[in-house]
């Protein structure tokens, strides 16, 4: 289930979740600035989210950064070594 995608001048984002049980989410302050890319939307408590980046839209795996616990409040996930031209990104929830 995608709930929200959000897509800029370098970079794209999808918010993927597992379930289909999930309110609506509006991701925010969607950021590339130098090698770091980060975006912030409102978590909830009991989930866990992470960040997960694709170099290219032919590769085949998504790589994962570490998982963050939601805390009901906003929540920021960061690239800090986005390192390719056009990196795709989308927010995994469990």
């Amino acid at each position: 289930v995608v709930p929200a995608v959000g897509a800029a001048w370098r970079y794209s984002l999808a918010l993927v979740q597992s379930t289909a049980a999930t309110p609506p989410v509006t991701l925010l302050n969607l950021t590339w600035s130098g090698n770091q890319f980060s975006v912030t939307f409102l978590s909830q408590s009991g989930a866990s989210y992470t960040l997960e980046y694709k170099n290219s839209i032919s590769d085949s795996a998504w790589s994962s950064l570490t998982p963050v616990a939601g805390n009901g409040g906003l929540l920021t996930l960061t690239d800090q070594a986005a390192n390719v031209p056009l990196p795709l990104y989308r927010v995994q929830g469990q």
